[in-house]
């Protein structure tokens, strides 16, 4: 169980999973945030309350109020960008890395954040009912469009192999980055209503409850080198667990850690899916030596998140580890 400043947290109804910190939505509307707070994450802002969604960055946060507005604090450092002024309609939010999505009411998308990193958005993403928004490391971002299917870009401007090349100065030198392109749709993922980006994977749930998954693109590229190639096997991409296909799901989760090493910590290509019963099936590895694993007892469940190297569930049962 969770306490926060020595109380035990409770009527939660949404949880997300940062770098190292978390935050957790209250029935009533107001945010609690725990973990590192050297960026300001978890430094929630007074007074803040019709909250409605969530979303834990590497090392920021985000709030969508209940009127379509967004609030977001943390990630303070060189280079990080502003919320764009006059934001409003927001219906989903997406955290990443060093940067943030916002789904507006009329399908279209909005970016910002670190913007010596981050170069745009693909040109033509219009018609979006579902965001997610990847790490650094991970260097992805995916939508959902009206119809169920998915395009998947970099906002990495430069891991992009088309578009047009822009000439920037860094340190008295002239270097190029490639701005971020239209992405075509990913083939063979079927009619999908939600999407999450992990570090090294990507996972959707499609419209019949069945689970998706692939890898990242050689060479970290995204935009040009797309496949269907799931862990564990399955059949024509759909996530197997013990030979059977995995159904019935209502969330997935997976931490944004990739490679050898990211940021210290070893490499975590774990994933969880909650199911409609409430039981969670997790597969893949928590770290180099030990398979994914969900605490025994673990029922009841209505919310899952996943960070590197901590995962959360909400659960409605009073004593959900006896």
């Amino acid at each position: 169980m969770v306490t926060v400043a020595g109380q035990l947290l409770t009527n939660a109804v949404a949880i997300s999973a940062g770098r190292d910190h978390a935050l957790a939505l209250r029935d009533d509307g107001t945010v609690v945030a725990w973990g590192d707070n050297r960026f300001g994450q978890v430094s929630v802002p007074g007074q803040l309350k019709d909250v409605t969604a969530i979303a834990a960055g590497a090392i920021h946060s985000v709030a969508l109020r209940r009127n379509g507005t967004v609030v977001e604090w943390g990630g303070t450092r060189e280079g990080w960008s502003p919320m764009p002024l006059g934001l409003s309609n927001v219906v989903a939010i997406a955290a990443g890395g060093s940067h943030t999505l916002a789904l507006t009411r009329d399908g279209t998308v909005t970016m910002w954040g670190h913007s010596q990193i981050y170069r745009g958005l693909p040109s033509g993403l219009s018609n979006v009912v579902a965001i997610a928004a990847g790490t650094d490391e991970s260097r992805r971002d995916l939508a959902v469009k009206s119809g169920g299917s998915v395009v998947e870009w970099s906002p990495l401007g430069g891991w992009i192999e088309t578009g047009d090349r822009i000439p920037l100065q860094e340190d008295g030198r002239t270097v190029y980055s490639i701005k971020a392109a239209y992405c075509p749709e990913i083939e063979g993922l079927g009619a999908v209503v939600a999407v999450v980006v992990g570090g090294a994977q990507s996972l959707a749930i499609r419209g019949d409850d069945t689970v998706v998954q692939w890898e990242k693109g050689d060479n970290a590229n995204a935009a040009s080198h797309i496949s269907l190639r799931p862990s564990p096997p399955a059949t024509n991409g759909l996530v197997a667990i013990g030979g059977q296909i995995l159904s019935n799901v209502v969330a997935v989760a997976a931490p944004a850690s990739t490679g050898a090493f990211a940021f210290g910590r070893p490499v975590n290509h774990f994933c969880l899916a909650l199911e409609r019963d409430g039981t969670i099936v997790a597969w893949g590895n928590m770290d180099r030596f030990h398979p994914a694993s969900v605490p025994s007892g673990l029922k009841h469940v209505v919310g899952i998140a996943a960070g590197p190297d901590f995962c959360l569930a909400i659960t409605t049962d009073e004593n959900p580890l006896k």
